[in-house]
Parts: C-alpha cells; structure tokens; sequence
C-alpha cells in the first residue's frame, strides 16, 4: 500500500496498519537535509517539501529498486541533456541569434528550464533511494537485534 500524506488522515490510520507502514520523505531537498536517524515512528523525518509517501514494510525492497531503475535511466539523459541541449544560432543572423537564445534561456539557463526540472526529477528520485535504503538498513539492523536477543546473545537489562 502506498499513500500520500496529502490526501489522508494519519489520524485515522489503525493500529496495525501503521505497524506495517513507514513513511518516506520525497523532496527536492538536498540529500544532506535529510535526517538520519530512524525515528520511533520507524519514519525518516525530513524534506524541505514536507512531501512524504507512505510505504508498507514489506513494499521497500521492490520500491528502493524500481526507484533506482528510475534514476539510473534518467542519469545518462540527465548528462546528455546538459551536453546537447544548447544550440548554437545557425545561421549567424540576428534571428537565429535571438531564437538561439530564447531557446536556450528555455530549455537550459532560467529557473524553469526544461534542464532544471529534469535535475530537480533526478534530486527526488535520489533522496527516495536514499531514504528507502536508510530504511531498510534500520529495519534490518532492528531484525538482527531481536534475533540476537531471542537466542540469548544479548542480555537483558
């Protein structure tokens, strides 16, 4: 199952659904505004945008892979579009010099750039992989725990 907070009630999630949910930020944020701790409500806090979706445990492994699949075929794009998005007036006339550079002023050089919203994609794609790895880690340092525990390696208090 997976949610976004924006459209539900974290009130009125039950008991043992928020047992099998963890929640992951997903935002242009730079990945060292992410925290990283696990907190106790096994979330990951964090995310300029606040934007987080809800994941169930069990989802995160498929989920951290289908992220990266996403991210690794946008990388490549990513890097090519930055080496030949550009052009060039072609006919080295004033017209082509200004359509040369409202295109590139588009697609390249401003804030809304067609490049920019590519490299902001590839941001989120990678704080997604990031958090969802962190999970998982945390999840599975905390399984190990418990098994530790349950064949008496550790001692109680």
């Amino acid at each position: 199952m997976i949610t976004d907070s924006r459209y539900s009630d974290p009130g009125k999630t039950s008991a043992r659904a928020r047992d099998r949910e963890c929640t992951v930020p997903f935002s242009n944020a730079p990945k060292g505004d992410l925290s990283r701790q696990l907190a106790d409500s096994e979330a990951i806090s964090g995310g300029s945008a606040g934007q987080r979706m809800k994941v169930e445990k069990s989802a995160i492994p498929t989920m951290r892979k289908a992220f990266q699949r996403a991210l690794d075929r946008l990388t490549p794009e990513v890097g090519q579009a930055r080496s030949d998005l550009r052009i060039r007036p072609w006919a080295g006339d004033p017209v082509s010099a200004e359509a040369a550079e409202r295109f590139n002023d588009r697609s390249v050089d401003s804030g809304e750039a067609a490049l920019g919203a590519l490299e902001g994609y590839q941001q989120q794609l990678n704080n997604a992989v990031s958090a969802l790895e962190q999970i998982e880690r945390g999840y599975r340092r905390m399984e190990s725990g418990n098994r530790d525990l349950m064949d008496g390696k550790q001692s109680g208090c």
